[in-house]
């Protein structure tokens, strides 16, 4: 399914019909410790595979159409906003 969710104001396209969104996860941030980083990042496909995570989006580059650009974004979908919220209270 192509998500035509996008940042900074941009337009908003929902999902084909006869399909439901899907609960997604935003994540802004910046690396300021690259080595650390990398060890972090690796562990958390594992994290969301107990609760059927995917990325959707993950760094690259970032443009604004609107303000400034966060430096990295993730954009992680789940089945439902169960699933998403337990993932983000998990010790994973």
């Amino acid at each position: 399914m192509d998500l035509g969710a996008a940042l900074g104001g941009a337009p908003i396209q929902g999902p084909p019909p006869g399909q439901a969104a899907r609960p997604c996860h935003h994540t802004h941030n910046e690396v300021v410790d690259q080595t650390a980083f990398n060890e972090f990042s690796s562990k958390v496909p594992a994290t969301m595979q107990a609760f059927g995570g995917k990325f959707l989006v993950r760094g690259g580059k970032v443009t604004a159409l609107e303000g400034d650009a966060p430096k990295r974004v993730i954009v992680t979908a789940f089945d439902n906003v169960d699933n998403a919220q337990n993932w983000r209270n998990s010790q994973g």
